[in-house]
């Protein structure tokens, strides 16, 4: 009743037309809530599917487990096979969507947005990978980006078919589509929130979550603006495979391990020596990170203008939530609040090692 009592004065005091009633503001909130409890039920799912075929695999075929690609497999399956159908499923029965009108981008619109959306991935990378030092400073050891890891090892070809291909349109569908379809009603700036930070949340390490959310958000804008979930696909793909991917494979061009050894031993006549018999492997490596850098520079004046010109301006949806309550009503019910409990738990077990 308190609550109830709070929103009806506020709402009087506004006295704005649209604005949404006591009773809606309600119902949002459950709406909000229920899409949170779905996320968490199909993040409960996925651990559940991963733990048993961890333990099958371990009891069968024990040496399965050392394999890389035989633990890619039991994510693929229990995350994009099992858990999000079925989350699908469920949202679909459960959460009502709003169907979004689609617009034209054109080619020029296109190319700034992937430069933008490049810059943005390569800063908040930069940010996250400063906030992971610092981190594991304070803790006392180093925090390790599995994704990395697991990429750096993988098979080329499944490389390729799960993190440039397979993950890009299935994290678009369940982070993008899925949550803007059902958040976009209360706005379009709710809608764009919701989604980067759900997405963000979903990686489990701070790094990712840092450029993950930022990438999200930008991800969510432009397709709230054209209501084309291949728009955001294909530049989630882009990203994918120049991040995950091209890096790597230009990094396999060079001894990185044999350059660092030397470095580590202060031996710079080795250091020299390692760059020689590998330097067309340096001069790739260079060229391609002075494109970043350039994309990187590119995309955040990019961004900084669009900015200042309001180019990013969100509309408000069908139902109005006061300014006031949005955090209240979107993000304090039961269903949010223990989705963002358990995957900043996750994160935070990560970090502990």
């Amino acid at each position: 009743m308190e609550e109830r009592e709070i929103v009806a004065e506020r709402m009087a005091e506004m006295n704005e037309p649209g604005i949404a009633t006591v009773d809606d503001l309600i119902r949002v909130k459950q709406h909000f809530s229920r899409l949170g409890w779905a996320y968490l039920a199909a993040t409960v799912l996925i651990q559940l599917v991963q733990l048993i075929a961890v333990l099958i695999i371990n009891k069968n075929y024990p040496r399965l487990m050392a394999s890389v690609e035989a633990n890619m497999l039991i994510s693929v399956v229990s995350m994009y096979v099992i858990g999000f159908p079925l989350m699908y499923l469920v949202l679909r029965k459960c959460v009502p969507a709003q169907k979004l009108e689609r617009h034209r981008m054109s080619p020029l619109q296109y190319f700034a947005a992937v430069i933008i959306c490049f810059g943005l991935t390569y800063a908040s990378n930069i940010i996250g990978l400063i906030l992971t030092y610092i981190l594991g400073r304070i803790s006392g050891h180093e925090i390790q980006n599995q994704a990395v890891t697991v990429m750096t090892d993988l098979n080329p070809v499944l490389l390729i078919l799960y993190v440039v291909m397979f993950a890009p349109i299935m994290e678009e569908l369940v982070f993008r589509k899925l949550i803007v379809d059902r958040a976009v009603r209360y706005g379009q700036g709710v809608a764009v929130v919701i989604s980067g930070l759900m997405f963000g949340l979903f990686h489990g390490n701070l790094n990712q979550f840092a450029y993950a959310a930022v990438i999200g958000m930008f991800l969510a804008f432009l397709y709230v603006k054209t209501g084309n979930i291949g728009i955001t696909i294909s530049i989630h793909m882009l990203i994918n495979f120049v991040g995950g991917f091209l890096s790597q494979k230009l990094f396999d061009l060079i001894d990185v391990e044999e350059y660092e050894y030397f470095l580590e031993a202060g031996d710079y006549e080795g250091m020299m020596n390692s760059v020689q018999d590998n330097l067309v492997g340096w001069v790739v490596l260079g060229i391609f990170s002075m494109l970043v850098i350039a994309v990187l520079i590119g995309g955040v004046v990019l961004f900084i203008l669009a900015t200042v010109r309001k180019k990013f301006r969100c509309e408000a949806g069908d139902v109005m939530i006061p300014k006031q309550l949005r955090w209240s009503i979107v993000i304090a019910n039961s269903g949010m609040v223990a989705f963002l409990l358990v995957w900043a738990g996750m994160i935070l077990l990560q970090m502990a090692g």
